[in-house]
């Protein structure tokens, strides 16, 4: 019963998110502005404005459009591209395994190195390696991912010719976007891991463990790192989620047609239908993979769900 009605609040607060986040999408849509406008041009007379508007719906009250979108919403129609007349949903799954892979594979490449960076540099706490370890984390997370894209494209695909510049394609085109995304999981991962794994250290258990001989390898992954997985779980579901619907910068750069390029084009061309339904299902799912974690985290230990 208990694990029930943690996973109910956990439901409704992803609805609550869900409704929140189409809320702001409709309303700051609103505040950009006309689109009818960009559409026709500046030469447009007003009553071809009128009637472009009428069509569209764009001349009843915002009220009424508001409810209208929340709807709509609801059963799952996230509207009709002004430009490309597709629906947007069917646009947008189209580029939703691109967006896909580069995110898996860049948290996947950001757990692999930032885990063990973390565990490494927990374990010399204080000494140059710990030292070394941190200003690198701080490094990843500061450069621009844009600059560093484009610096690996110069290197790796200008100068050597090793790798594509961009596209998609076989794996040699998934290596430089996957790298330039994961310099911040890999980052954020290591410092998670490292703070956890310093306060797990410092437990009793772990000083009970040294006292009955276990070796340092063990103490630290069987005992250290098992108690300091939750939170750094909870960042890696996160991180996916953030990637998934935020890597705009990176799609750009490697002319990926993910869901981030998309979204490029449809604040250019103002497509605010487009817009609207890319943040309603980035929220959708960012919430999805939030709620997972926070079923897993409540799984892995059980106290979560008591004092929930």
């Amino acid at each position: 019963m208990k694990f029930a009605r943690f996973v109910l609040r956990k439901v409704v607060a992803g609805l609550m998110t869900l409704f929140l986040a189409a809320t702001l999408a409709f309303f700051i849509a609103k505040l950009s502005g006309d689109p009818t406008i960009q559409m026709l041009g500046l030469s447009a007379t007003p009553e071809q404005v009128a009637e472009l508007k009428a069509q569209l719906g764009f001349d009843r009250p915002v009220f009424v459009q508001y409810v209208d979108f929340i709807g709509d919403v609801s059963r799952g129609d996230l509207g009709t591209s002004l430009f490309s007349g597709d629906k947007n949903l069917d646009t947008i799954l189209g580029r939703v395994w691109a967006s896909t892979q580069l995110a898996i594979l860049a948290v996947a490449l950001g757990a692999l190195i930032g885990i063990p960076v973390g565990v490494f540099a927990a374990s010399r706490e204080g000494r140059l390696a710990d030292r070394v370890a941190s200003l690198l984390s701080i490094v990843g997370q500061s450069v621009p991912v844009f600059w560093l894209g484009l610096i690996l494209v110069l290197i790796f695909s200008l100068n050597l010719g090793w790798l594509p510049a961009g596209f998609m394609g076989d794996w040699r085109n998934l290596v430089l976007p996957v790298v330039t995304l994961a310099t911040i999981p890999i980052a954020r991962i290591a410092r998670l891991t490292r703070s956890a794994m310093t306060n797990s250290l410092e437990d009793q258990y772990i000083t009970a463990s040294r006292a009955r001989g276990l070796s340092s390898r063990r103490i630290l992954f069987a005992h250290g790192l098992r108690n300091a997985s939750l939170p750094v779980v909870t960042l890696i579901g996160l991180q996916i989620g953030t990637l998934l619907s935020g890597a705009i910068t990176v799609e750009t750069v490697f002319a990926w047609p993910g869901i981030g390029s998309l979204a490029t084009q449809a604040v250019t061309n103002r497509d605010i239908p487009l817009v609207q339904a890319l943040v309603v299902f980035g929220a959708v799912a960012f919430v999805i993979i939030n709620t997972c974690v926070d079923l897993l985290y409540g799984v892995l230990d059980p106290r979560v769900r008591e004092m929930r």
